[in-house]
Order: structure tokens, then sequence, then C-alpha cells
């Protein structure tokens, strides 16, 4: 069980900062 549930911390982690650099492009599109 530790296992799935550390990878699942990994997953939403990377999907965080995906979702980060997202907004930072999309807000320096919008600047331009």
């Amino acid at each position: 069980m530790a296992e799935p549930a550390a990878a699942n911390h990994r997953v939403t982690a990377g999907t965080t900062i995906t979702s980060m650099f997202s907004y930072l492009a999309n807000s320096q599109s919008e600047f331009r």
C-alpha cells in the first residue's frame, strides 16, 4: 500500500508543477 501511495503523490506533484508552468506560459503570452 505504501508504494502506490508514494507513486500517486509523485503524479500529483508532477501535475501541479505542469499546471504551474502552463499558467506561467499563458500569463506571459497575455503580456505580449
